[in-house]
């Protein structure tokens, strides 16, 4: 399976987007090849489709919006229906071209916990 896949699974109207391959193109060339692993997420691909798959919706809701709005999104409403949304300061001083959208937050908090410390350690003889 693929990205394309996840997207499918995750946001059907996106993933009618005509532009759609087009996004992952882009999302695949802009998402490391090797930070993700090939750890498989069920049937739907790897973490690392995931991530294009995040990054790729990312792009496609920030490209769809007429507002031209910048910042970060702390909450939504849409008639009776609200949500908001908690960024922790670290990661939206991190990755602060990924928090304009719930597709982004996500793919932020995930390369956050895909990171590992480098470590030195200095032998002495």
């Amino acid at each position: 399976m693929s990205a394309k896949d996840f997207i499918q699974f995750r946001s059907p109207e996106l993933a009618t987007n005509v532009n759609v391959d087009n996004f992952i193109s882009l999302a695949d060339s802009r998402t490391s090849k090797t930070a993700f692993g090939d750890t498989a997420v069920g049937t739907l691909g790897t973490i690392r489709d995931y991530a294009v798959a995040l990054r790729a919706m990312h792009l496609m809701e920030k490209s769809s919006d007429s507002g031209g709005s910048a910042g970060i999104v702390q909450s939504e409403r849409e008639g009776d229906l609200s949500r908001s949304y908690q960024v922790s300061p670290a990661l939206a001083k991190k990755y602060p071209d990924l928090m304009s959208t719930q597709w982004g937050r996500e793919l932020a908090e995930m390369i956050d916990s895909s990171m590992m410390p480098i470590l030195t350690r200095r032998v002495s003889g």
